[in-house]
């Protein structure tokens, strides 16, 4: 997998999956397969599906969908470049298929990044409610 782009910090991804519309335990849910998918890098590619297909950007959406309108405009290899449109076309399958579509959540393999997308998503809050993050305490780390 080409990891291209930025990557994003636990926090961006919980802040743009929260603004696409996941809610409570999704939003944990869909920052740690984002981190499963694409290490949060926002240009990830993969082209290593067995059937050819080429998947895209955080929540690696698959190039089968190129064409098909979802989330309000056809999908093209620029909006899944693109963290907003990416998040919004994920929660668009997420609506339709719950969790099912993504490798990392059937496999189990977005477990591994559950407590990093908690700690994401408290910053996130912290952030977005002008909470003053404490110094780190040996119990508490950054969202990476």
């Amino acid at each position: 997998m080409a990891l291209n782009g930025k990557q994003l910090l636990a926090r961006e991804v919980a802040r743009l999956a929260h603004n696409v519309g996941w809610r409570d335990r999704d939003v944990i849910i869909a920052t740690a397969v984002c981190s499963a998918e694409s290490s949060r890098y926002t240009e990830a590619v993969n082209t290593e599906n067995a059937d050819g297909s080429i998947d895209y950007g955080l929540w690696q959406i698959n190039s089968v969908h190129i064409g098909q309108v979802i989330a309000g405009a056809p999908v093209t290899i620029e909006r899944l470049l693109d963290p907003v449109e990416n998040a919004r076309i994920a929660y668009a399958f997420w609506l339709d298929q719950s969790w099912t579509p993504w490798a990392a959540y059937a496999s189990g393999a977005y477990l591994a990044q559950v407590a990093g997308a908690i700690i994401g998503i408290k910053n996130y809050w912290f952030e977005r409610y002008g909470i003053p993050l404490s110094p780190l305490s040996t119990t508490e780390k950054p969202d990476v």
